[in-house]
Formats: C-alpha cells, sequence, structure tokens
C-alpha cells in the first residue's frame, strides 16, 4: 500500500523503514477503507455474540429475548476506528452506554438486574474509555460524558505494551 521515500527518515524510525507515501488511487483507497469498514463491522458483531453469549449464561434468555437484546445492541453500536486488542472493551464499554428503559422491555426484572451489574463494572470506567480515544479505537463521532476525576490521562498503547 505504501512507497518508501529515500531520504525521508524519522528520528524514532529505524532500520530500513522509512517516511511511506501512499501510492493508492482515490478509488482504491475508497475500496479499501470501505472493506475495512466491513472486517471492524464484522468484528464487533463477533465480539457482541461472544459477549451475548457469556451473558446469556447468567441472564437465561429465551431465543426471542436474545434476538431483540442482539437488534438493539447492533442499534447502538459503532464499530472501532482501526482492530485492535481491545476490540470487546469498545463493545462493552458502549453496551454500558445503552439506557436501562431500552433493555427493560426485553429482559424479565431478573435478567434486567443481571445485566445492570454486569454494565455497571463499564459505565463508570472513564479512564479505560480516554485509553481507547487517545489509541485511536474508541468509535468515531462518540462522546461519553467521563467524569472529571476520571479523567486522567492514560498511558498510550505503545508505553503498555513496552
Amino acid at each position: 500500500f505504501f512507497q518508501a521515500e529515500d531520504g525521508i527518515r524519522d528520528y524514532k524510525v529505524t532500520g530500513v523503514q522509512t517516511c511511506a507515501l501512499p501510492i493508492l488511487s482515490a478509488e482504491q483507497l475508497s475500496k479499501f477503507e470501505a472493506a475495512s469498514l466491513a472486517r471492524r463491522i464484522y468484528r464487533m458483531r463477533a465480539k457482541l455474540e461472544l459477549l451475548l453469549v457469556a451473558a446469556d449464561e447468567g441472564m437465561a434468555l429465551r431465543a426471542e429475548q436474545r434476538e431483540r437484546l442482539q437488534t438493539l445492541c447492533l442499534e447502538n453500536l459503532k464499530p472501532a476506528r482501526r482492530n485492535s486488542p481491545y476490540d470487546s472493551h469498545v463493545v462493552m464499554y458502549q453496551l454500558a452506554l445503552i439506557p436501562d428503559e431500552k433493555v427493560a422491555v426485553i429482559l424479565n426484572e431478573r435478567q434486567l438486574k443481571f445485566w445492570k451489574q454486569s454494565m455497571a463494572q463499564f459505565g463508570v470506567n472513564g479512564g479505560m474509555i480516554n485509553f481507547l480515544k487517545q489509541n485511536g479505537v474508541w468509535p468515531e463521532g462518540l462522546e461519553v460524558a467521563v467524569p472529571a476525576e476520571q479523567n486522567a490521562v492514560q498511558p498510550a498503547e505503545e508505553e503498555v505494551n513496552q
């Protein structure tokens, strides 16, 4: 996808790596971006299905409930901006943003209690949402009000993986 440009170097880059210049035409770039979006949507749906299977173990959903809950979740989810090891986190934190009133029409009282307890783990962790934003994986245009005390800067992904 990229062509190396001799003579243009970044002091952080070592070896034969050089500054990359795009060599895709506008049409190729458009096709690449569409395919990338399709992959991210596929991964998002797969992560959602895994999370719903895990939740089903605690909630004992009927098939109709599972379908309605999955539809509700998909209506409220946006794919991550890029693929990453944090795809499940992006899905979980978005699920926590779904209002309880919307979920309450699908689940019975016991199931709703389980859902609320599960989502409470993710709904208050603004630090993780900031981490996802800083690493470019939080969905574009999805704004979340993060409590001030949790608005601390998190280390970037590169720093965590060292």
